[in-house]
């Protein structure tokens, strides 16, 4: 993508997040409740759900394995050649947008503040990752990745 066509993605991202929080404030959501949503449109139209979903995700740069549950996210980082480099439980926030389409959003434990915007039905992602070390030092600026979003076949 264009750098113009990246920021304009990544302000709208930011919008949907401030207009969610603000919704969810004055009706009194929880992640629970925007959960239950999201389960609950497997029956509508046969669209398709992401919690319970374990998704690999490509970004060319790195690649991301991420299991959504109701009340937690599962991460794990790697190199685009497989190696581990990082992996927590982090607890999101979830909204259904339509369309096969969710918005996610976690903050890890180091304070860096992850959101995405995953489309199942054409398995992309486009995420925005703010580092609060990079912000201390004057950098505010997100990374932007957009990628590939792949289920990946769970054996129970």
């Amino acid at each position: 993508f264009p750098k113009d066509m990246k920021r304009i993605l990544l302000c709208s991202s930011l919008l949907v997040l401030s207009l969610l929080s603000l919704g969810c404030s004055q009706q009194g959501k929880t992640n629970s409740l925007a959960s239950d949503s999201i389960a609950s449109t497997d029956s509508l139209e046969g669209r398709q759900v992401l919690i319970g979903k374990t998704l690999l995700l490509d970004y060319g740069t790195m690649k991301a394995e991420v299991r959504y549950d109701s009340d937690s996210v599962y991460w794990r980082t790697m190199t685009p050649e497989g190696q581990l480099t990082g992996q927590d439980r982090e607890i999101p926030s979830y909204e259904a947008l339509g369309g096969d389409r969710f918005f996610v959003t976690w903050q890890e434990a180091d304070g860096t503040a992850v959101t995405q915007i995953v489309d199942l039905k054409e398995g992309t992602v486009m995420a925005s990752v703010l580092d609060p070390a990079k912000a201390k030092s004057g950098d505010r600026t997100p990374l932007v990745l957009v990628g590939t979003a792949k289920e990946v076949n769970q054996t129970k």
